[in-house]
């Protein structure tokens, strides 16, 4: 019993154990996602669907307006002055 326990303890040991341990759990997290089904095509299938639900209950040209860049504060971008910053 005291071999075991002598066994279990010693360093090389557990220095192995931890990089066999480390080896494994660095296999795994890069084939993982090579053997995971693709279920994108379903996704997005899921995704017009869900789109084709959504559009017919808004009217057509109800949809806010998006602001162009640079105006999303509603504010000129003029000085106080009325003078252009370019001089």
């Amino acid at each position: 019993m005291a071999g075991w326990i002598e066994t279990l303890t010693d360093p090389n040991i557990l220095v192995a154990a931890l990089v066999s341990m480390a080896v494994l759990a660095t296999f795994y997290s890069l084939v993982a996602p090579l053997l995971e089904r693709g279920d994108l095509a379903k996704r997005m299938k899921s995704v017009a669907t869900e789109r084709e639900q959504i559009a017919p209950a808004s009217a057509p040209g109800s949809m806010p307006r998006r602001r162009p860049a640079g105006r999303a504060s509603g504010h000129s971008t003029t000085p106080p002055s009325g003078r252009s910053s370019s001089g």
